[in-house]
């Protein structure tokens, strides 16, 4: 070896020494604190020449080639705010592998980590962009291909410690706030080339709490994009595929995420106490999730949306995204513990029961085995679910076993409770496809098994409270339903091999079904067996709405029905039976109907069947017993084949037993005959009957032979009342509208109380072509006729419709349309032999007339009624005459009476008259006395208004005995439906007022009636009679108010110095209040002209119930002298007072009255006997039993005795039963003349012992 080489071998051997003198010289100055602090101050300085901004490290901290510490880190950005800052970042990274293009990192912590990231407007650029800028080269070359090669990454444990990251982008409308108490993780592979591949063993993270908020940027801005943070790789952009992630633990504790929607007004918190997932595999590129466990417990989350103001976006487009979604999700186990739901829609309104948009669900657990999800199914077993909601609805449990498919669903094991309701067993429908039973319902399968289920209708109504609303519903909103069947077959082949269904106390059905058909309806067919359906009226009146149940009928309290129906709409067969307490009924028969023909086969019985009591007719009707047969075809009476048989074993009626009662019918093709016979000595009849029904018109011959019809013995009337007779009729047209033919009732005799009456004939002859129609009644007493061209069953539409034109109070009735109806009319009644026998108190009648017309086209109506003379029972009425016409949209009436005269009572040459048009009726009232001047008049208008009537005097309308009375020209009295109201309604003269008037201008205010010095003959003058003659002043007031519900009366009244006749009886004043509810307190007296009489106490009077008395009659005394004026002439020359003290209980109907009334020198005279009485000191005496005569006397004018002893018991006052002894001698009861009583009179003196009973 030569020198030189030894030299350049020695310089090689420094060199290399000293390189590495120097690298270890290095390595060992970077861990020395000084110089690693000089580092730090390089690199800040550095920095912050580079960027511009504040860059802090407070310490660096190097251990080569290993770990590499920084704390205390701070980097401002230009508005001098905090970007970056944290406590510590420690990584333990193999440095010596960066320059084999690797990142190894053992460990990586930091602790205290804050980020401040905001993107502005205008200018919309990241707090950030400026460091990017500042290290970015002015020019970048163009990579080649193979320049580098890949940077490897490789992590393994992870922790992150107190971060805080606070998120503003004004460009989107997006903010951020999340805070992380920690992260801890080991990460197996940390794959960042193509797709990319993550595994994380185990993730734990701890208090992780983040606010999001969205909100409608002022302009329309774009999500920040990579090039925004840096990045200049375009392949960075997108990737063919999602990453590979891989997680098999995941612990989540103290979770808080908020969200919130500024322009949607959506408001969210999701909070996780402690998640625990063990996770099997997670492929993002397959849409697959397999989790072997989730248990969470304790989690508490809300989904609030606020009330938003809708506006509409004409240029708004579905961006809805139709991508399909194939993920498949499995979890082997789920568990939920303590975990509650809210959710709030304030924009859809608020609902009754279950609402779908307001759900809040505290502490709800669930118990989730074997969830699978996919597109097109989902399966699992549901083991638990308890959850309550804040509606009121609650799960107790919920489990099974569920599946759901695209061709149907299937729960096995079910079993669902609330507190009210249980449902269980199990449960498939299947189907081809959703789209094809959208066409083809039938072919939808069930298989539904429901064993001992209970079902509250209170929680049906949680999720259809619109139930309630429904009147059939209402009354089982609160009802329990048992439920035990099977459900089997496909919807047009329906098998319901059992059904037992119960409800309340005695409702039960056990059936079996078979249904076809369904879900046609028209093609629905059935097999029922009804093994047994009970129910009673208590069940039914509990079950459905009384507004549903008919009013007119009362349920029996038990009821059963068995029997069998097969068939459908179509045909037929059925065998039924219903028993009952009230009766029982049975049907058995077949009914088909083949195109346009029906054939029946039926039998029908009913045997002791209340139909009283069912129909609430128990007065009048009772116990049917019925039994028929029907066989046949056909429904048109042209064509129908027949024979009907039927029997009424028994009918009762008005107390009556009708029985055996004979039916037959036969048809034949058109040919019908038809008979009924019945047996009954009291109703003993026989009819037959053949129709033609193959004319236009039917044709119809009948005989009715009435052998005997005893209306006493039918318990239709009181009094003995027999008829016999024979009704004939001969129709060769029997349309009502177009009727030819004759009816005579012959051979007719009456026997009425043992009297004999025997009737001439009646007939009835009707022709009809196409001029004209005729109908004649014939018969001696009573003859009418009926003629024009006309349809009977339309003339009563066309009557109703005319009258509407002239006045139609209330909304107008629609009329069935009519065909021109065009009739004169006439009848007349005359007194024959037979009315004259019957009517014996009709002593004298001219005959009765009333004549007519009525065109219905040119709504013209004329009618007269002319009666000249009428005494019945001593009435005479005389000269009456009734008109009605009309003429130009006015229809006219009339009445006249020459003289009404009742006794000594007269009304003479009264007018009643007026016009009505378009709802406005004219009246006037006119009488005049004897010398035909007129006395009284009444002339009125009224109206309607609204529905109301408006009732008014005219100005000269107003006549009383002969004065022309003063009438306020407002006057108005409105009435009607909605209440009464009365303004102005005031009439005067000479001092004398009466004036009627509301206390305020609204209906039903309280009404005042008020009088002054109103004299009682002003009105009492217009009855002709010597013997009532009234008299006397009213002064006082009247209120009536709460006239809308339950009216009350007050009244203060005096009639001064009344007066009957020539008999003054003094001042009497009433006073009547009904303030208490339901009671009239009265308070009447009679005073002066020795009157003292005082009628006190309360008239009670309930809504339902009787009335009742309590009242107390003060007599102290009454003058003889004021019974003579009450007794209207029948007393005379009377003295001497009542006295006495009587109380006064009971019902009107039953009074009880108790007390003593006494006779003080007490003298009479019965008028029409002219014979004068006596009774100086004697008394009745009256109690609950009836009046009762203690040994009283009356004394004769020449003091002859008639001693009067015993009883007249009574309950009522009406009915009397007396028990009387009644001794005379030589006692004179009759001295009268012929003035006095032209049917009897003399002298009359008895001498007598009586014994008066019955």
């Amino acid at each position: 070896m030569n020198r030189f080489t030894r030299i350049a071998f020695k310089t090689i051997l420094w060199i290399i020494g000293v390189i590495i003198a120097l690298a270890i010289l290095i390595v060992f100055l970077i861990r020395i604190p000084a110089v690693q602090n000089y580092i730090a101050g390089k690199v800040t300085q550095y920095v912050e020449g580079k960027i511009g901004t504040p860059v802090k490290i407070g310490y660096i901290n190097i251990d080569f080639p290993k770990k590499l510490v920084l704390e205390d880190i701070y980097l401002a950005d230009q508005s001098k705010d905090t970007l970056v800052a944290g406590k510590s970042i420690a990584v333990d990274i193999n440095m010596l592998k960066l320059l084999k293009n690797t990142v190894e990192i053992q460990r990586l912590e930091a602790e205290g980590i804050t980020a401040k990231i905001r993107r502005t407007l205008p200018d919309s650029s990241f707090n950030f962009d400026y460091i990017v800028k500042a290290f970015a080269s002015q020019k970048e070359s163009t990579a080649t291909a193979d320049s580098s090669s890949a940077l490897l990454f490789n992590l393994d444990k992870v922790k992150f410690d107190k971060f805080h990251i606070v998120y503003a982008d004004d460009v989107i409308g997006t903010s951020a706030d999340v805070s992380l108490n920690s992260l801890n993780t080991n990460i197996k592979k940390f794959d960042l080339t193509k797709n990319m591949a993550f595994n994380l063993p185990k993730v734990k993270i701890d208090g992780l709490s983040a606010t999001v908020k969205q909100w409608r940027p002022i302009k329309d801005g774009t999500a920040p994009s990579v090039e925004d943070f840096g990045i200049t790789d375009k392949t960075a952009q997108t990737t063919a595929l999602l990453p590979d992630v891989g997680i098999q633990i995941a612990d989540l504790t103290n979770i808080l995420v908020r969200y919130e929607d500024q322009s949607s007004l959506l408001n969210t918190k999701f909070y996780i106490k402690n998640l625990h997932a063990d996770i099997n595999k997670i492929d993002l590129n397959k849409e697959l999730v397999d989790i072997q466990t989730i248990n969470l417990d304790g989690s508490d989350n809300t989904v609030l949306f606020g009330k938003i103001q809708k506006k509409v976006n004409a240029a708004a487009k579905n961006t809805a995204d139709t991508t399909k979604i194939n993920w498949v999700v499995s979890a082997k186990e789920i568990q939920i513990n303590k975990t509650s739901l809210a959710y709030r829609d304030d924009n859809q309104a608020r609902m009754k029961g279950f609402d779908y948009f307001n759900i809040k669900i505290p502490g709800m657990k669930t118990s989730l085995n074997d969830l699978y999800y996919s597109a097109d199914s989902i399966s699992g077993s549901l083991k638990e679910l308890v959850a309550s909601d804040q509606s009121g609805f609650v799960i107790k449990q919920l489990k099974g076993d569920f599946k759901y498919t695209n061709t149907g669903a299937e729960i096995k094991n079910l079993y669902a409770e609330t507190p009210r309701t249980l449902l269980r067993d199990y449960l498939k429908i299947t189907y081809p496809s959703l789209d094809v039973i959208a066409k083809k319902p039938e072919l939808i399968y069930v298989n539904a098994t429901i064993k001992k289920s209970r079902v509250d209708m209170r929680d049906i109504y949680y999720f259809a409270p619109f139930l309630d609303t429904m009147q059939v519903m209402k009354p089982l909103m609160d009802k329990k339903f048992n439920i035990d069947g099977r459900v089997v077959g496909k919807l047009n082949d329906l098998n319901i091999p059992a059904i037992d269904f119960q409800t309340l106390s005695n409702t039960r059905v056990i059936a079996s079904l078979h249904l076809k058909g369904l879900p046609n309806v028209d093609k629905m067919s059935m097999d029922l067996n009804l093994k047994k359906l009970t129910t009673g009226r208590s069940d039914i009146e509990k079950l459905v709405s009384k507004k549903m149940l008919p009013s007119g009928i009362e349920l029996p309290n038990t009821i059963g029905l068995t029997g069998t129906f097969k068939g459908g709409m179509n045909a037929f067969n059925t065998n039924l039976s219903l028993v009952t307490e009230k009766g029982t009924a049975k049907f058995d028969g077949k009914v088909g109907m083949i195109g346009r023909d029906t054939t029946y086969d039926a039998f029908v019985s009913i045997r002791d069947f209340d139909i009283g009591k069912i129909m609430k007719m128990d007065s009048t009707l009772g116990i049917l017993s019925f039994e028929g047969k029907i066989k046949g075809h056909g429904t048109d009476p042209k064509k129908l084949v027949a024979n009907f048989d039927g029997k009424v074993n028994r009918m009762d009626a008005m107390g009556y037993r009708y029985q055996n009662i004979d039916m037959n019918l036969t048809a034949d093709k058109g040919d019908i005959k038809a008979a009924v016979v019945s047996p009954d000595p009291n109703i003993q009849l026989k009819l037959n009957a053949i129709a033609n029904m193959k004319s236009k018109y039917p044709q119809v011959d009948f005989e009715l032979m009435v052998d005997t019809i005893n209306l006493k013995k039918l318990k239709l009337m009181d009094d003995e009342f027999k008829y016999h007779g024979k009704l004939v009729g001969n129709f060769s047209s029997a349309d009502p509208n177009f009727l030819n033919g004759e009816a005579h009732i012959t051979n007719s005799s009456i026997v009425y109380n043992d009297a004999y009456y025997s009737l001439d004939s009646i007939s009835l002859i009707a022709k009809a072509d196409t001029s004209r129609n005729l109908l004649l009644l014939k018969s001696d007493f009573l003859n009418a006729h009926l003629v024009g061209k006309y349809k009977i069953l339309e003339l009563q539409n066309a009557v109703q419709d005319i009258l509407q034109v002239y006045y139609q109070p209330g909304k107008a009735v629609k009329v069935p349309k009519y065909d021109p109806q065009n009739i004169e009319f006439s009848a007349q009644l005359t007194r024959t032999k037979f009315i004259k026998d019957f009517l014996p108190e009709l002593t004298e009648m001219s005959d009765i007339t009333l004549d007519g017309m009525f065109n219905s086209q040119s709504k013209t109506i004329l009618a007269k009624l002319d009666a000249p003379k009428i005494i019945y029972n001593g009435t005479e009425i005389n000269n009456v005459t009734l008109d009605i016409n009309t003429l130009d949209s006015t229809l006219y009436y009339s009445a006249l009476i020459n003289k009404i005269k009742v006794s000594n009572i007269e009304l003479v040459n009264t007018v009643f008259s007026g016009k009505v048009i378009q709802n406005n009726l004219d009246f006037g009232l006119w009488i005049k006395d004897k010398k035909e001047k007129e006395q009284y008049h009444l002339g009125a208008n009224m109206r309607v208004d609204n529905g109301a009537f408006v009732f008014s005097l005219l100005q000269d309308g107003l006549m009383l005995n002969y004065d022309k009375w003063t009438i306020n020209p407002n006057n108005v009295l409105k009435f009607g439906s909605t209440g009464i109201q009365a303004s102005d309604f005031i009439l005067s003269n000479k001092g004398q007022e009466l004036s009627i008037s509301s206390q305020d201008s609204v209906l039903n205010s309280p009404l005042n009636i008020a009088f002054k010095n109103f004299r009682i003959e002003t009105l009492s003058k217009m009855l002709e009679s010597e013997t009532v003659d009234l008299g006397g002043g009213i002064n006082g007031q009247a209120t009536i108010s709460r006239l809308e519900s339950s009216p009350v009366f007050v009244s203060d009244l005096v009639i001064d110095k009344f007066y009957i006749g020539k008999d003054t009886v003094g001042n009497v004043n009433i006073k009547v209040n009904n303030q208490k509810e339901n009671t009239y307190n009265a308070n009447i007296s009679i005073s002066e002209n020795g009157n003292n009489v005082v009628l006190s106490g309360d008239f009670i009077s309930p809504p339902q119930g009787e009335a009742s008395l309590d009242f107390t009659l003060d007599i102290a005394p009454l003058s003889m002298q004021t019974v003579q004026a009450f007794s209207l002439g029948y007393l005379k020359d009377s003295k001497g007072n009542l006295e006495g003290q009587l109380k006064i209980t009971g019902s009107p109907s039953k009074p009880r009255i108790n007390g003593d009334v006494k006779f003080k020198d007490a003298q009479f005279n019965i008028a029409m006997l002219n014979a004068l009485f006596k009774a100086k000191d004697e008394t009745i005496h009256l109690d609950e039993r009836g009046i009762t005569f203690p040994k009283f006397a009356l004394e004769d004018k020449k003091g002859n005795i008639a001693k009067v002893t015993g009883s007249i018991e009574t309950k009522t006052y009406t009915d009397f039963d007396f028990n009387l002894n009644v001794n005379t001698d030589n006692f004179e009861v009759l001295n009268s003349t012929q003035s006095d009583n032209d049917m009897f009179y003399g002298k009359m003196y008895l001498t007598s012992n009586l014994r008066i009973r019955g």
